[in-house]
Order: C-alpha cells, then structure tokens, then sequence
C-alpha cells in the first residue's frame, strides 16, 4: 500500500493534517495504519478487512455502552478509503516493565485489566445480536476439533521437531482428548487479540485504553486469559482473579490455549514460509504452571 496515496486520502478528509509529522505502521496483518496528529487511520488491505472493519465499528459502539475502560471509536462506511479515530492516551506496558514496577502498581494494572475483562465478558447475549453479531453458538466442547488441530501437527511439524518436543505436545494434547480437561465454554465477548501492544497505560500503571477490536466476537473467555498468561505470565493473572473470579474456573483451559497458540503461530509459519511466525514466542512471558498439573490421572488403563 502506497504510503503517498494513504496521505493524500488524508489531507482530502482533514485538510488541517497537512504537513503535520506521521508514522506509518505496514505491519498490520489487516489493515495498513498511519498515525498522524492526534489521530489513527487504518486503512484495509481488502474487502474482507473493509467488511471486518465494519463489524468492528457496530461491536464499539456496544462496547461504550457496558465497559468503562476507553476503546476507539469510529465510523466505517463505503465512502472513505479508511476509519479514523482519536488516539487513545498511554502507551503499551510490556512485560519487563510492567515487572520492574512496585507491587501496588502492579496490583493496580491488574485490578483494571480485570475490570475491562469482566464487562467485556459479560455484555449481554441479546445486546450483540441486536448490534449485528449472529447469534451465540452453542457451548463447545469439540474435542474432534482437537484431534484435527493435533493431526495438523504432526503431520507438518513433527518432521521438523526432536523426540522431546513432540513427546511435550503430545502430553498437552492427552488430557484434552481423553476428557480430563473439559474444553466446554458458554461463549462471551471476547477481544481474542490481548497482546501486551493493545493495552494502553499510563506512568502510574492506570490502563488508559485497549486497542484492535479486529479479532472480537463470540469464543472462549479462556482464550483472552490465554493471551495474558502468554504476555504477562500467570503469576500477574493471579493477581487479577481478586476483581474477575471467573479466570479462576477458566485457568486450566486457559493453561492450555496459551501452550496451544505457540504451536499455531509454528504452523502458520510452517504454511506460509515466513520466518516471523517462528519468532512470535520470543520475549513472551514463560511463567506458567505445568499444564495438567492440577488435573486427575490418566484413567485406568490408559497409557
């Protein structure tokens, strides 16, 4: 995408941007993103991103409505070539700051991380239908999507893994699919995009903002807390169970999700040849308890 074209589409909606410093985030799987001034443009690489970018405006405007913590707001029609929304305050907090902080600082990122993932968790079912979501699936368990996703694996990375690597996938896949570990949901709001770059703070730790409602919509409430345990470590979930007691009934699902999706980023670079899917893991957090750990043996029998 043409960073020139981009900014002429610009100038032509706010003339008073002209001239103004600009940088240029190409790295968007979705949408190719300038920010300008005090504003953020994003820009879709296809119709299937200009018909996400859409749903993402509907799913916003509900999301004002039930969560306290600031979102972006925009508007996406036919007419403009990109959505433009103000910039949200703060910056990302990242995981080696966020742990060089004092305890209460932390408690205190903690504490408002929970806060947004309740509201969002719990906005009600009748509210996203009436803003366009289709209607929520029934709870899944699907352990036959298990057995697929663990099929994928190892037929297309176990070529490329030693003995001990394959023998721990395994292990992680055992309790999902001998039914130890129960994958049932009730589906929710979810972000289902949690990194440690779409969450804003301020120098007090205070979460001024969650960016990249691209991915949200109906799924497992275990999976946004998969992707804090993937950026923060569990230890910081932990801390965040006080304000949201639903992680807790959730965590060992969640245990899962977040060994899981190392393995899908392997796969997608597997697939698509891109030596950035195999990097994704690194500077993640590391801190989490042995998936299984609290579960019951194996059944009788059973090898």
């Amino acid at each position: 995408m043409d960073i020139a074209d981009c900014l002429t589409h610009i100038y032509d909606w706010n003339p008073s941007l002209a001239g103004q410093p600009f940088r240029a985030d190409p790295y968007g799987l979705n949408n190719f993103v300038i920010i300008i001034g005090d504003w953020v443009c994003r820009f879709p690489r296809s119709d299937e991103s200009r018909a996400r970018l859409r749903e993402e405006a509907n799913l916003l405007a509900l999301i004002h409505r039930y969560v306290n913590t600031a979102v972006p707001d925009f508007t996406a029609d036919d007419v403009r070539p990109f959505v433009a929304y103000r910039l949200l305050p703060g910056r990302p907090l990242y995981r080696h700051e966020l742990l060089r902080l004092p305890p209460a600082a932390q408690d205190r990122f903690a504490a408002d991380l929970a806060a947004f993932l309740r509201d969002l968790h719990t906005v009600p079912s009748d509210a996203l239908t009436a803003a366009g979501l289709p209607p929520a699936p029934s709870p899944l368990r699907s352990p036959a999507l298990w057995r697929d996703h663990l099929a994928a694996i190892r037929a297309e990375l176990f070529p490329h893994l030693w003995a001990d690597q394959q023998a721990a996938i395994e292990d992680l896949f055992a309790p999902v699919l001998d039914g130890r570990l129960d994958m049932t949901y009730q589906p929710a709001l979810i972000h289902n995009d949690l990194a440690a770059y779409h969450l804003l703070a301020d120098p007090n730790s205070v979460l001024t903002g969650v960016l990249d409602f691209g991915e949200a919509g109906w799924g497992d409430p275990a999976a946004d807390t998969a992707a804090l345990i993937s950026s923060y470590g569990e230890s910081f979930v932990a801390r965040m169970i006080a304000v949201y007691p639903a992680i807790a009934a959730h965590l060992e699902r969640a245990r899962f999700r977040a060994a899981y999706i190392e393995l899908e980023w392997a796969l997608k670079g597997v697939r698509t040849t891109d030596p950035a899917w195999f990097l994704v893991h690194l500077g993640r957090a590391r801190d989490s308890r042995p998936f299984g750990a609290v579960l019951s043996p194996r059944p009788p029998g059973e090898g």
